[in-house]
Order: structure tokens, then C-alpha cells, then sequence
């Protein structure tokens, strides 16, 4: 169960690389990630649940494995914990 976050970043003008970043709960967002351009992100299990928790407001479906692109997954990525007291307070929400 993870939360998989694909961001695009340029090397030279013409050429654009992706990066993958992981995250589950409990844990903090790695910093690079929020400076980053947020393509797309993927949660299942834990991480999908947290999201359910905690965003009524965006698309979502029943499915076991959910992806946002574009602003949606970059308002997620946004409110992910940044610090120690925030993760373990994501973690609680989940799995109590």
C-alpha cells in the first residue's frame, strides 16, 4: 500500500525527465517533492483512505487503486504531512 506521486521536470529546454516519488502513512513528504511539478499521483489501501478522509471535494471513484493528474494531484500532494506531529496525526486518522 502506497501513495505513488510522478512529477516532470525539465533537464535542458527540450528535454523533460519524470521522477517518482513514494509515500505512506505516516510518514513525511519527501521536501523535493513540493517544489516539484506534480503530474500525477496513485494511492491504494492506507493512502487511499487517508485521501477519502480527508478530501470530500475531489473526483473519486470506488475503484481499490485511484489516480488524479495535473491540479487535483497537486492539491493532494500539498496537504500531504511536511512534518513528524502531522504524520503521526495521518497515521492516527487511518489506522486509529
Amino acid at each position: 500500500m502506497v501513495m505513488v506521486v510522478v512529477v516532470g521536470y525539465k533537464t535542458q529546454p527540450e528535454e523533460q525527465k519524470q521522477k517518482v516519488f513514494d509515500w505512506h502513512i505516516g510518514e513525511t513528504i519527501n521536501p523535493a517533492l513540493r517544489s516539484a511539478d506534480v503530474q500525477s499521483l496513485t494511492a491504494d489501501g492506507h493512502e487511499l483512505e487517508w485521501i477519502n478522509h480527508h478530501f470530500s471535494n475531489i473526483p473519486m471513484h470506488k475503484g481499490r487503486v485511484v489516480t488524479w493528474y495535473g491540479d487535483i494531484a497537486k492539491f493532494i500532494v500539498s496537504a500531504l504531512p511536511a512534518n513528524k506531529i502531522r504524520a503521526a496525526e495521518s497515521y492516527k486518522a487511518v489506522l486509529g
